[in-house]
């Protein structure tokens, strides 16, 4: 049976002459892909095996073969290559990364209760994507990253002389 094994590995100090070394390495059984954003390195190869076990063993090690490679996945997806088809063919699932308050204050450096001010009077603060609970509003991490590299903080009063 041919199993197709997506690999995932972190990627936080990987230099361009490592990605070219890994991508030369595996340009036969694999396709390499890296994503700078999130530090991942991803891993797609087809794997001719009995059992599922095996296919997993011999995926690990075939990737881990590269140089430079990443010491050990930290997730690997493994179905038939039938089901990997079926499922690319399939629309990307919706993949939010959202904050909360508490979230924001820390990135921001400033109080929860400073966020919500923020969120109440700054007319560039991003609106809310969603809500949690009842009240807990959920904002997404990319438009409150681009929010924070564009803000200019004021400082807080100062003591009256």
């Amino acid at each position: 049976m041919i199993w197709t094994a997506r690999l995932i590995y972190r990627a936080n100090e990987l230099r361009p002459s490592q990605l070219r070394s890994i991508r030369a390495a595996l340009k036969q059984y694999a396709s390499v892909e890296h994503d700078a954003a999130a530090q991942r390195l991803h891993i797609t190869l087809d794997v001719e095996s009995g059992s599922i076990r095996e296919a997993a063993a011999i995926a690990v090690e075939t990737a881990g073969a590269a140089p430079a490679m990443p010491a050990q996945p930290i997730r690997m997806d493994l179905m038939s290559q039938e089901s990997f088809e079926a499922e690319a063919a399939q629309p990307a699932p919706l993949d939010l990364d959202l904050m909360r308050i508490t979230d924001i204050a820390e990135l921001l450096g400033v109080s929860r209760q400073r966020v919500d001010q923020l969120a109440s009077q700054d007319p560039d603060f991003p609106p809310a994507v969603a809500l949690i609970g009842r009240r807990g509003q959920a904002y997404s991490r990319q438009a409150i990253e681009e929010y924070a590299r564009r803000r200019e903080p004021r400082p807080g009063r100062r003591p009256s002389t």
